[in-house]
């Protein structure tokens, strides 16, 4: 599944909320969570589905792996 990198997310260590916000940010702390070997679930803020993130390799790798946000179509002149 691909994640937009400004798709708000909220994500869940045991009970605790551990990051919530735009995807970009909220992979960072995800991340950083599950190398500590946390146990994390992600999910979509709009519908509450479960969101999988692809943590492979270091943080910059995963941010990568992120879509770009789409520009917004011109308008006028």
């Amino acid at each position: 599944m691909t994640v937009p990198a400004d798709q708000p997310l909220f994500a869940f260590a045991g009970h605790r909320l551990l990051a919530r916000g735009r995807a970009a940010e909220v992979v960072a702390a995800v991340k950083a969570a599950t190398d500590a070997g946390d146990t994390v679930l992600t999910f979509d803020a709009a519908t509450g589905r479960v969101v999988d993130l692809d943590l492979r390799g270091d943080l910059a790798a995963s941010l990568a792996r992120l879509t770009p946000t789409p520009e917004a179509e011109k308008r006028g002149p």
